[in-house]
């Protein structure tokens, strides 16, 4: 009878320990803890072409490393066609393969700014490929708000 006394007062103070000291998890870099943002939500196509210009940004105590092709941050525009995203633009993936070079390194708290010019309205986001280790052998995908590029009224 003792024994179960015990066994009861050891899972009790077990569970109630578990409850209230949850098991430490480390953050995941995945977490949204990278944010892709354009300056905008709506540009208007004043002339051919509107600058859109964005900013990423590492809320993370970790380095993110984003592919980049000759000196220039690598990334696909991509355009809702029938309610379905697809690559309209590609600003160096293909190069990535042809121009390997050292990744963008966007540190903790830091960010890096850019822009991708648009010529054609229609609603847009942008999707970088970035890792937590230099050599970008398993990437992530990161993708930008969605935003719209309006004709002239």
């Amino acid at each position: 009878m003792r024994r179960f006394f015990f066994a009861g007062i050891l899972l009790t103070a077990f569970f109630l320990f578990c409850e209230r000291n949850p098991a430490p998890v480390a953050p995941s870099p995945a977490q949204n803890a990278l944010s892709a943002t354009t300056s905008q939500t709506v540009y208007v196509l004043d002339s051919s072409q509107v600058e859109v210009k964005f900013t990423i940004t590492n809320f993370t105590s970790d380095t993110a490393y984003f592919a980049e092709c000759c000196g220039q941050l690598a990334f696909v525009v991509e355009k809702k066609i029938n309610d379905q995203w697809s690559e309209y633009m590609g600003w160096g993936f293909p190069c990535i393969a042809l121009c390997p070079s050292i990744p963008v390194i966007i540190k903790p708290g830091s960010s890096h700014a850019d822009y991708a010019i648009l010529d054609e309205v229609g609603y847009y986001r942008f999707l970088f490929l970035y890792d937590w280790h230099s050599y970008l052998l398993a990437p992530d995908s990161l993708y930008s708000n969605a935003f719209l590029v309006a004709g002239r009224k």
